[in-house]
């Protein structure tokens, strides 16, 4: 399965890239994700918490991902 991974901000910085493709297993989930991703970039491990969108809809649980999903890497912001 392939997808499509879009990252941003700090999270673009720390992978070095903003939009780049991964191919997975069948029956991957966004929290096979997570510990992917963070072990691969470990850098990600060090914003704490971020968010993934999946699809351009944020997620908050356990998620199934299937082929030719997009997934966005959104670290925390702040402003005033």
């Amino acid at each position: 399965m392939k997808l499509t991974i879009l990252a941003f901000g700090f999270a673009a910085e720390t992978i070095g890239q903003r939009k780049f493709e991964l191919e997975f297993p069948e029956n991957f989930t966004s929290d096979d994700l997570r510990v992917f991703l963070e072990k691969k970039y470990t850098g990600l491990h060090a914003i704490g918490s971020y968010a993934l969108a999946v699809n351009q809809r944020y997620i908050t649980e356990k998620t199934n991902l299937i082929n030719l999903d997009e997934v966005a890497i959104i670290p925390p912001v702040s402003g005033g």
